[in-house]
């Protein structure tokens, strides 16, 4: 395999680990994932944190779906070698409130062997911790 192809798997991977996320198919994440997959989004937030295993994957996908219901919009890819960059927004609303809410975001996926090796996830935390605040009465 040349560097070409390792590009263009990586990019394939990545798709199909997207669909998978708009679907909400938590198998078809896992079948995805390397057994040692790590996953990373800010500590900040609810489901935060670094994540190790499918069991990590688990979780972490099961706290993002607990607290949003939200869509990655994919504004650009990138790929280098094993690397894949996502430039987009993650649009939706809190699970608790429906409030909404538009960050712009940043994913940093790494494939290996045809399987997702690690998922970083960067959002603007500021606008999720904006709309994760509780409602407070007027007055």
């Amino acid at each position: 395999m040349n560097g070409t192809d390792t590009v263009a798997d990586a990019l394939q991977v990545v798709r199909w680990g997207y669909e998978a996320l708009a679907r909400a198919d938590v198998a078809g994440m896992l079948a995805l994932a390397s057994p040692d997959i790590e996953v990373y989004q800010s500590e900040s937030v609810p489901w935060g944190g670094r994540h190790h295993g499918h069991a990590g994957l688990i979780d972490f996908l099961t706290g993002v779906r607990a607290a949003l219901d939200s869509r990655v919009e994919i504004g650009e890819l990138y790929a280098a070698g094993d690397e894949v960059i996502q430039v987009g927004r993650t649009r939706g609303y809190t699970a608790a409130t429906r409030t909404p809410f538009d960050a712009p975001e940043v994913h940093v996926w790494r494939v290996t062997d045809g399987r997702i090796a690690s998922l970083a996830v960067y959002v603007d935390t500021d606008v999720l911790h904006a709309a994760l605040q509780p409602a407070t009465p007027a007055g």
